[in-house]
């Protein structure tokens, strides 16, 4: 995401380092699922870090692509919006895994692979509004 930036200013520097605190707590859960091993809680403190990081990511993109304000001339605006729908993916991926760490590891795991799918039904709806 960074590579599309021309520029940064202080509320898009705030948003960024949230991104990176984020993705901090992101990899202790990933380390309490390790040291504790793998648990109904560790599963579901993984994927709330996980949205937590797609959540302020996303944010900080659609700060960044509003009225193009912070991207290199040569981002187109589709390209943005294409690279938008991924990032939206990450997180509603990771949420959709919440409830299935509370069923088993296994729907848990299978349930991650759900991101392909995220992306294009977020795609699809971002075509039928029009954007």
């Amino acid at each position: 995401m960074f590579g599309n930036l021309q520029s940064t200013d202080s509320r898009h520097t705030i948003l960024s380092i949230l991104q990176l605190f984020f993705l901090l707590i992101f990899l202790l859960s990933l380390r309490l699922g390790i040291e504790l091993g793998a648990s109904t809680g560790t599963r579901a403190f993984e994927s709330i870090a996980a949205a937590m990081v797609g959540i302020s990511g996303g944010w900080g993109w659609a700060y960044a692509i509003k009225n193009h304000r912070l991207l290199l001339p040569d981002v187109t605006e589709q390209y943005a919006y294409q690279l938008r729908d991924r990032i939206l993916a990450e997180p509603i991926t990771a949420i959709i895994t919440v409830p299935l760490a509370f069923v088993g590891p296994i729907l848990w795991e299978i349930s991650w692979l759900s991101y392909p799918m995220v992306v294009w039904l977020v795609r699809r709806r971002r075509r039928a509004i029009g954007v």
